[in-house]
């Protein structure tokens, strides 16, 4: 191999060999800095971690981020990650560079864990920079709120009260929501520009309410029969009780469309494709 190596490099530049060989660097030195933008830091926590398997609420308040918060029953404790795509130097390259992210787990008596997450907008960002992308993975959600702008925000598998504003203080995102809990709780999702979309079983229930004044609003509920259904065209706006809920699941975006499927699985319908039942993404 070093004889190989060696007869390539002094190979003239200008011949066919050499130009192999700077298009062969050019491909894996872009794949190392690819792989660098796409790689995950682990947050530290503050607080106590809760006992394996405890739901957690969860508390976030973000400024030009990417937000996903996923049950994932494979993992013990929460876990979050975070990245800054576009810093001057390509991605964040040592934990000690994310303090643009904390978190604190408190525990209450009564109300259980919460975990409280602040992102500020990363440091040494280009102006054309997108938002940073910060990831939990907790064994349980109950509760979630969410405060953020100038990303998307997708939430998998939570068991609790929902509220979702996104756009506070800037410019929105899609807000995506899937779970396969028969919610009985309220649900509020918001968004001032974007594609917001909940996914949730047969056995919810709720007071539905779809709005997109800039858009489309629908209820998909195909397999299950709603009472009170009243779509009204004029204003975008659909309404809907699902078994007989009085708790209120709210959707409402400024410009895009609002969505609510109730389907038989509900985890595996993708954020990406949000209207089908697909692998997990």
């Amino acid at each position: 191999m070093p004889m190989l190596a060696s007869s390539l490099v002094s190979r003239p530049a200008g011949s066919r060999g050499g130009r192999l060989v700077r298009i062969a660097f050019a491909i894996g030195a872009a794949a190392m800095l690819t792989g660098c933008a796409n790689r995950m830091f682990q947050v530290e926590m503050s607080g106590e971690a809760p006992p394996e398997g405890t739901p957690i609420s969860v508390v976030v308040r973000g400024e030009h981020a990417n937000v996903l918060l996923t049950t994932d029953h494979r993992v013990e404790a929460p876990t979050l990650k975070a990245r800054a795509d576009g810093a001057r130097r390509g991605a964040v390259h040592m934990p000690a560079d994310l303090g643009y992210v904390r978190a604190d787990l408190t525990h209450d008596g009564e109300s259980g864990y919460t975990l409280e997450i602040e992102i500020d907008r990363a440091p040494q960002r280009d102006l054309a920079a997108g938002p940073s992308t910060v990831t939990l993975r907790t064994p349980a959600i109950g509760d979630v709120r969410v405060r953020n702008h100038g990303g998307y925000v997708h939430v998998s598998g939570a068991s609790g009260a929902i509220d979702i504003q996104n756009g506070v203080g800037g410019e929105g995102g899609n807000v995506r929501v899937r779970t396969d809990a028969p919610i009985d709780r309220d649900v509020r999702m918001e968004t001032t520009d974007g594609q917001v979309t909940l996914s949730i079983p047969q056995d919810a229930k709720g007071t539905l309410e779809v709005s997109a004044p800039r858009g489309k609003p629908t209820i998909d509920a195909r397999t299950v029969a709603l009472e009170a259904f009243r779509p009204m065209p004029a204003e975008r706006v659909w309404l809907a009780v699902l078994n007989g809920g009085e708790n209120r699941i709210y959707l409402r975006t400024g410009r895009g469309n609002a969505r609510i499927n109730i389907v038989t699985e509900p985890m595996r319908t993708s954020f990406f494709q949000p209207f089908i039942e697909t692998a997990p993404d």
